[in-house]
């Protein structure tokens, strides 16, 4: 992908050269070549992604402007100042005389695993679920949005169970549910891209994928089901984000890598053994306040993290003493250990 960038980038720095460079008299045949070649190293980048390239004369003047005829820039010409990408990704040619042209790169076409399995949703949403690997092959999984002109909401009970030769697989946001056990035992997983539209992610839904190192839960999920990280023997660190309510029983038990948690603000309750055996925990941070951390049911000493890390952070910053101005109760476990 980068060479392929590199050498339209320099087509494009070429053809900016031929476009401005020239007097006012016009160029001659060989430049209109030189443009011509030019062209086809866009048209054969554009291809190379999924793209229909624009017609020769559109792409001129997608490039030169409207009002971009040969030689209207005077005797001497326009030079090139320099060449950037923007923060949109488009390449920007400022020009000598302070003239700006931007140029939209095209996108790259996204290519969804054929041959998967679906189902259509049993639940209030109207779409389908994807329920298996069917015939798709390959150790990369791309889920698409749409199936049958429907979105895929969910991913259905153990849909890709004990699937270890998965490697990455990239949800889309059009899903809303991971349901229980979808990716159990997907011990080569290490990647997953949940997206910001995910509320719910089911019991044991990634339950002993070993080869996990980082998850990002998005800020959309608000619970987290029993034994649903328990058994990811590589995590190290896990950000939980504060639209999560619940985090349910035996939910990271045996991360033994795990050093690292942070818990969000709106998490009111955590169930029994949730952080059951994460020896290697150092550090617990809370995005709340310590009124609001001793209010959290902890439903036993393992479903606290302290168990382990013996360090609470609010905000970042180390509990040496505590004072309690707002909360009217402090609830068990709440500084176990």
């Amino acid at each position: 992908m980068k060479k392929k960038l590199l050498a339209l980038f320099i087509s494009i720095f070429a053809l900016c050269v031929a476009l401005f460079s020239f007097s006012a008299c016009g160029s001659s045949g060989k430049k209109d070549d030189e443009i011509y070649q030019v062209y086809s190293s866009y048209v054969d980048y554009t291809i190379s992604n999924g793209k229909e390239p624009l017609s020769y004369e559109d792409w001129l003047a997608s490039i030169k402007g409207e009002k971009g005829d040969k030689g209207d820039k005077g005797d001497q010409g326009v030079g090139i100042k320099s060449i950037e990408f923007d923060d949109q990704g488009r390449l920007v040619v400022t020009l000598t005389d302070g003239s700006v042209q931007i140029v939209e790169m095209p996108e790259k076409k996204v290519e969804y695993t054929e041959g998967l399995s679906f189902d259509i949703s049993s639940g209030v949403m109207k779409g389908y679920k994807v329920t298996g690997i069917g015939i798709a092959t390959g150790t990369e999984i791309v889920i698409p949005p749409e199936h049958n002109g429907l979105p895929v909401v969910e991913i259905a009970e153990e849909a890709f169970r004990d699937r270890v030769y998965l490697t990455k697989v990239i949800i889309p946001d059009s899903v809303k549910i991971i349901e229980d056990g979808a990716f159990y035992g997907c011990t080569s997983l290490v990647e997953i891209v949940i997206p910001n539209s995910v509320t719910s992610i089911g019991g044991y839904a990634f339950y002993g994928c070993s080869s996990l190192t980082s998850i990002e839960l998005p800020n959309s999920v608000t619970s987290i089901g029993d034994l649903a990280f328990s058994n990811c023997s590589k995590l190290t660190s896990i950000v939980i984000p504060n639209s999560v309510t619940s985090i349910d029983e035996y939910a990271f038990s045996y991360c033994s890598k795990l050093t690292t948690v942070v818990i969000g603000d709106s998490v009111t309750s955590i169930g029994s053994s949730a952080f059951y055996c994460c020896s290697s925990l150092t550090k617990v941070n809370y995005t709340g306040t310590i009124d609001e951390w001793v209010q959290i049911e902890f439903v036993g000493s393992s479903s606290n993290p302290l168990d382990y890390a013996k360090k609470l952070y609010i905000n970042d910053v180390l509990v040496t003493e505590v004072n309690i101005t707002t909360a009217t109760k402090i609830n068990s476990y709440a500084f176990y250990n």
